[in-house]
Parts: C-alpha cells; sequence; structure tokens
C-alpha cells in the first residue's frame, strides 16, 4: 500500500496503512483484445456474511478512504461493475470477491517475497526483474 500512496501523488487517506499487499481488482483477460470493461450495469450485492466483509476490508480495503468510513463497499461496487461483471452473472458478485480473495491468499506475494529474501527496509532497490522472475517461479506462470 506504500507504494500505491506514493506513485502519481496519489493520495491515501487509510491510517495505518495494511502491512501486507491488498488488491486492487480482478480483471477478466484474454488473448485476443483489451480486457473487458464495465459489461453491465447490474447491481453488486452487498455482502451476507459478516466473516467476508471483515476479509474483504482487510484484503481489498480502499485505501484513498479513512478507515473511520466504514466498510469500502463503494470501491467495491465500482470494481465489481468495472470487472467482476465482465465474468460473473448478475446475481453472483460474491462470488467474484471470493476467488479474489482465495487467489491472494493462495498466491501470498509478500510470503513469496520475504522466503527470496526481499525485506522491506533494505537500502538498496530491488531489481524489477529479479521481483518479477522470483514471483513468476512460485507461482509457476508467468504473466503477460
Amino acid at each position: 500500500p506504500k507504494s500505491f500512496c506514493l506513485v502519481n501523488s496519489r493520495k491515501c487517506q487509510r491510517n495505518p496503512l495494511p502491512s501486507n499487499f491488498t488488491i486492487h481488482g480482478l480483471w477478466p483477460d484474454n488473448y485476443t483484445r483489451q480486457a473487458p470493461q464495465s459489461c453491465t450495469t447490474n447491481n453488486f450485492q452487498r455482502f451476507t456474511d459478516t466473516d467476508i466483509e471483515q476479509r474483504m476490508e482487510e484484503s481489498w480495503p480502499d485505501l484513498k478512504q479513512p478507515s473511520i468510513a466504514g466498510l469500502s463497499y463503494n470501491f467495491w461496487q465500482d470494481q465489481w461493475r468495472k470487472h467482476g461483471s465482465c465474468c460473473f452473472p448478475p446475481h453472483e458478485s460474491e462470488i467474484y470477491f471470493l476467488k479474489a480473495l482465495e487467489l491472494k491468499d493462495r498466491l501470498d506475494v509478500l510470503t513469496i517475497l520475504e522466503n527470496n529474501n526481499f525485506n522491506p527496509g533494505t537500502p538498496q532497490p530491488f531489481s524489477v526483474l529479479r521481483v518479477f522472475n522470483t514471483i513468476s517461479r512460485a507461482i509457476g506462470k508467468t504473466p503477460i
């Protein structure tokens, strides 16, 4: 989250910032054309389980809103409209978010980096290629 807040002078309101990587979005994609966006105006459905709300707030917070503003429903609704609606039926918004949470848990980038001697606070910068190769090797996939 700190890097998000530093890039392009974005103003983060969340305090304290999460200490782990967070989700910004889960985009449907294909190899033949640009990723689809805003496929339908179907409404986002609020979560029926408070445990899911808590996991979402920890893993997918709106960093531009203060923690005291409450749950990040406006941000989640926007992500559903832009991206989730392109890959899931209208009544399955919760499944879209659960899939993103599952991927974050399964592909724990912070643990991957820590296990490969990437430690926050190291005075010298890390090579982008080294980070890319480390993550690709750990997850067994190469991003396109």
